[in-house]
């Protein structure tokens, strides 16, 4: 079996270097990163799967629309990669069906 995967986020989606996620003041850098995989994983005729965040989907979906257009998988990582252990059980189930409703919205 082999498996390629990619986790598909911009240089600020992170909660480890600061709690700040008002990310839309931030200069977005992500589509021409995943371009150039997409690109290049059409050349050689490879497919994955792309875990992205809900975040993304929501705010530049074309992102997450143009790694389906090319036949990949789309993967959900969390809506805004906060990191799990600081869940409580109950945060952790809306964080994922906050992730799930924004995929949701651009794939059925």
């Amino acid at each position: 079996m082999k498996l390629l995967t990619f986790d598909i986020e911009d240089w600020y989606n992170c909660d480890f270097i600061d709690n700040d996620f008002n990310w839309d003041r931030h200069e977005v850098r992500i589509y021409e990163s995943v371009q150039r995989i997409l690109d290049e994983l059409e050349r050689r005729k490879i497919k994955g799967t792309f875990f992205c965040l809900g975040w993304l989907a929501e705010k530049h979906p074309d992102v997450v629309k143009s790694i389906d257009k090319y036949g990949h998988h789309i993967g959900c990582h969390s809506y805004q990669h906060e990191l799990s252990f600081r869940f409580s059980q109950k945060e952790f189930k809306q964080d994922t069906d906050k992730a799930k409703k924004a995929f949701r919205r651009y794939y059925r």
